[in-house]
């Protein structure tokens, strides 16, 4: 058996952008901690109990919905529980192949490791073909740094997809892997073959579970939920709903009153509907709104249209940089969306009148736009799919 000390360390300390500032009301643009995090008390059931079970899970949803602090969320709970390991990766980074298996080893190993020489020798045991090479900071604490000497052409693949399986066998505890930007693996030269080769291996574990979960939410729908797909049916599918309103209407009213300022019901609701309920927008949104209001006041129309500026501005260089690459075709593809279209773009009146080109260019405006993230489609029906870029975009188009 391993040392116990593997599975010591909290989810705070695997997850590095978890704030631990616990004086700030609102918090947005990454994984919030559990002070922030609200609802989801179905979610929060399911995923405990398939991490519990070893069920595999697939977490599907728009951008800015709150997966990863979901999976923070709940890793969290569970971090007592000297029964599991938690391995975390964010694989947004990787390019190709290569990129995965170094990332995905080094995670493994740097949040398996303990922090002495016995342990380190034990995982060099476990994977001799992968050739670590370990070093350590002058105080001898676990801040080492870790090289692994992969090379592209010859990458044991197989060593290092079951790494998380073997350390788990001889530790006699469970591995629960979770993986960020999921959906990059499609983005990977030779996709299929790459997926092929991960849930060959993968799917014969026993000791280890994943949680894969990504951004892009059609993206992750094609790994996951398309039958010729190699991940097709590999675990449970779940898809995020929204936060319900009056649940951020508590939060929010509850967060202006710890700050000694106040905010009505009708404004805090005004709050959920610009930003669609979009967890991270909502926090961000109304943080704005506080900043407008006076120390001991109360917000009103004039502090949260101040906000809503506000979050607009902050977010229009990375929108100027979303669209600056677009054709002439794919800007008036969103302008027709603007204008209350969603289906039907190649019906004569739609596609000149708005000039989309030919018939058989209809569908690939939509797809390009669908793989840049900047629409999506549901029932049928496409829309923008980032209820703050519709917006900013309504007003440079206007």
């Amino acid at each position: 058996m391993c040392d116990t000390k593997l599975c010591e360390s909290k989810i705070l300390c695997i997850f590095a952008c978890m704030k631990e500032n616990t004086n700030n009301l609102f918090d947005f643009g990454g994984a919030i901690s559990s002070e922030y995090f609200i609802g989801r008390e179905d979610e929060i059931k399911h995923l405990s109990a398939n991490f519990k079970h070893g069920i595999n899970t697939i977490l599907i949803s728009p951008r800015r919905w709150g997966k990863t602090s979901l999976v923070n969320h709940v890793t969290e709970l569970l971090s007592d529980d000297k029964d599991f390991i938690f391995i975390y990766m964010d694989i947004f980074a990787c390019k190709d192949e290569a990129d995965f298996y170094s990332t995905f080893s080094s995670a493994v190993i740097k949040q398996t490791a303990g922090k002495t020489e016995k342990i380190l020798d034990e995982l060099k045991s476990l994977i001799t073909r992968i050739n670590p090479q370990f070093s350590f900071g002058s105080t001898g604490m676990p801040e080492y740094k870790l090289t692994l000497g992969l090379q592209p052409k010859a990458v044991d693949y197989e060593s290092i997809l079951n790494l998380p399986e073997r350390i788990a066998q001889k530790c006699g505890k469970r591995m629960i892997v979770c993986i960020d930007e999921f959906q990059q693996i499609g983005e990977f030269p030779d996709s299929e073959a790459v997926q092929k080769k991960l849930r060959g291996i993968w799917q014969h574990q026993h000791n280890t579970s994943y949680c894969l979960f990504g951004s892009k939410r059609h993206m992750m729908m094609n790994i996951f939920q398309k039958k010729k797909m190699p991940f097709y049916q590999f675990g449970d599918v779940i898809h995020l709903q929204r936060i319900p309103t009056q649940q951020w209407v508590d939060y929010i009213q509850e967060r202006f009153e710890r700050g000694g300022k106040h905010i009505p019901e009708e404004q805090a609701i005004e709050i959920c509907s610009i930003v669609d309920n979009f967890s991270s927008y909502v926090q961000q949104l109304a943080w704005l709104t506080y900043l407008k209001v006076e120390d001991g006041g109360t917000a009103n129309e004039d502090s949260l249209q101040a906000g809503v500026r506000a979050l607009l501005n902050s977010n229009e260089p990375q929108f100027m940089e979303q669209i600056e690459p677009l054709t002439a075709y794919q800007m008036n593809f969103l302008r027709a969306i603007l204008d209350g279209h969603s289906k039907d773009f190649g019906k004569e009146e739609i596609r000149i009148g708005y000039n989309l080109g030919s018939y058989s260019n209809i569908g690939r405006l939509k797809e390009s736009l669908i793989k840049k993230d900047l629409i999506d489609t549901e029932y049928k029906k496409i829309f923008i799919a980032d209820p703050i870029f519709k917006l900013w975009l309504m007003e440079k188009l206007a």
